[in-house]
């Protein structure tokens, strides 16, 4: 069965450190192949076994800064003295591709985009517009208080 770009969504796995995510989105990617995540970009040097790119994507805080400036970001937030975002293009890549992208992020990012940080509106769960403009319009959903 192919995806279909109309029918996926984002929905975002939110809580602070040791609240389980990985291990919620860990086990939703083992049972469902339409869902896929995205690498989140840090200023952070890598942990053991962390490749760049796969793992994480690791910026510079000066290059951090040129991704904000170029809104090259969903949300991004200041976490344990550094920072982190969720890359756009990675996340509508999916997208439009008719994935469901699952995203982790830490209560600090969620709180950001939900008052409207970014540079966009507060999300609220809204339907996609149809397709067929070449660039998917982005989708929240809510689902049991852990997405926004």
């Amino acid at each position: 069965m192919t995806p279909e770009p109309d029918a996926a969504f984002v929905v975002v796995v939110s809580g602070p450190s040791g609240a389980g995510k990985d291990t919620v989105i860990q086990h939703a990617l083992a049972r469902d192949a339409s869902l896929a995540t995205v690498a989140t970009v840090k200023t952070r040097p890598p942990r053991p076994g962390e490749i760049d790119g796969v793992h994480q994507v690791f910026l510079s805080e000066d290059e951090f800064d040129e991704w904000l400036a170029a809104d090259r970001f969903l949300e991004h937030a200041q976490v344990y003295n550094h920072r982190s975002g969720v890359p756009r293009a990675a996340v509508e890549d999916l997208l439009a591709a008719g994935r469901t992208v699952v995203l982790r992020t830490d209560v600090q990012g969620r709180l950001m985009r939900s008052r409207g940080g970014c540079g966009h509106a507060p999300a609220t769960p809204r339907r996609r517009s149809p397709s067929g403009s070449g660039s998917p319009s982005l989708s929240w959903r809510k689902l049991s208080g852990l997405m926004w």
